[in-house]
């Protein structure tokens, strides 16, 4: 019980200190409108907001960061961390397309191998600072205290509401989508993705997987995928980060990981 009581306290400490770091980025951003130009470093900051409230918690309860996850585990899993969105955003996009209601231009970045890669490596790194909090710390601490579908639940809650104040407050839905829709299909895709990040994180033992899915995914959507769609009225509906179609896609990831979960060994 009194593991229990700790392990509590851990995860509140934990959220009580990604909020106020989260704050301090927010509150520029919002009064800004917009992450363009300088607000683009803030946003960098907000990211950082989960990971240094893990270390510090780490710090203060366990005296090491050990738990975090440093090492990469199998290459199985780094792997499947780094294709798993270019698959759903191929079959995602991919499905769009051919239905005509949106076209792909096929406007690749030139010299993109070094576009990819470049692209890749820089996100799989900014997405390590929320993934040291994420599936570094929340995952595990989580997975002590309940199952593996309300971990999944529950810490994708966190990750999504997390992002609420940027969706509300700034410029980041394309198309400009209805909010409250967005917010809906943002918080569905999230929770999806999360039993995803969280199958890699416990069974590698490693937060370098959910890194990898986390930073390819933005990658690949962001940054690929979304640029080689030509865009038509009520294309963001469909498509990007707030569309039906990805809720869609992260019901389904839910589906599949949740089947795995019986695969699942414990991890460090």
């Amino acid at each position: 019980m009194e593991k229990r009581h700790k392990t509590f306290r851990e995860i509140a400490v934990f959220l009580a200190l990604t909020a106020l770091f989260s704050f301090l980025a927010y509150i520029p951003i919002i009064k800004a409108g917009n992450i363009n130009g300088g607000q683009s470093k803030l946003a960098g900051l907000l990211m950082l907001a989960p990971g240094l409230a893990a270390v510090i918690t780490y710090l203060i309860f366990e005296h090491s960061l050990r738990p975090i996850g440093w090492r990469p585990g199998k290459i199985v899993y780094l792997l499947l961390g780094l294709v798993i969105p270019f698959l759903y955003c191929l079959i995602e996009y991919g499905f769009v397309w051919l239905s005509g209601r949106d076209s792909y231009n096929g406007q690749f970045p030139p010299n993109f191998a070094v576009f990819l890669v470049t692209m890749l490596l820089n996100g799989t790194l900014s997405a390590l600072l929320e993934e040291v909090g994420w599936r570094g710390f929340l995952v595990p601490k989580m997975i002590k205290l309940t199952s593996f579908t309300k971990t999944s639940i529950i810490t994708g809650l966190v990750w999504a509401i997390w992002h609420y104040p940027l969706i509300i407050f700034s410029n980041v839905r394309l198309g400009n989508t209805p909010l409250l829709y967005s917010l809906a299909c943002f918080t569905i895709f999230c929770v999806g993705l999360s039993f995803a990040a969280a199958w890699l994180r416990l069974k590698s033992g490693s937060v370098w997987a959910s890194s990898l899915l986390h930073g390819s995914h933005n990658v690949f959507m962001l940054h690929v995928f979304n640029a080689l769609t030509t865009a038509s009225v009520g294309t963001w509906l469909l498509l990007g980060e707030f569309g039906a179609v990805t809720a869609v896609m992260g019901l389904l990831l839910a589906i599949l990981f949740w089947s795995l979960q019986t695969r699942l060994s414990p991890a460090g």
